[in-house]
């Protein structure tokens, strides 16, 4: 039986590139429900709401760096104080900056790192790599 992720949050404060995702995303079939948000304000809230609605808690977030008010970095501090360790949270930005990388890598709720876009190629690796279950492989 085929599996799908029941529901997946993108982070990005960039229309353009939620929209771009999304489409890539729902291109694979291997996702149910994408809930977007330009502000991570407002996904953390969105979280916050529904820690005890396990349909509506997103099994992947990907979340940009550099975003006005609370970038990405401010969200995983707020975010890791929710301890929702069965979520998987890869960074996806444009930042090419090391430092970046090497703080990523050092957070223990981030899982992956990726540069965008975000291709379908890229999303079906994702997936691979951190959740093999819903693939056909």
């Amino acid at each position: 039986m085929k599996r799908k992720l029941n529901c997946i949050m993108l982070i990005d404060d960039n229309a353009y590139d939620n929209e771009l995702h999304e489409m890539e995303i729902e291109e694979t079939g291997k996702v149910e429900k994408i809930i977007t948000y330009r502000s991570a304000e407002k996904a953390l809230d969105y979280l916050k709401n529904n820690l005890d609605k396990p349909d509506n808690t997103p099994q992947l977030i990907l979340l940009d760096i550099n975003m006005p008010g609370m970038n990405g970095w401010d969200f995983l501090e707020e975010y890791e104080q929710l301890n929702l360790e069965t979520i998987v949270v890869v960074m996806l930005t444009t930042s090419i900056n090391q430092d970046d990388q090497n703080k990523a890598n050092s957070i223990e709720s981030i899982r992956d790192y990726l540069n965008k876009p975000l291709t379908t190629y890229n999303f079906i690796n994702l997936l691979k790599k951190h959740m093999p279950e819903v693939l056909d492989v």
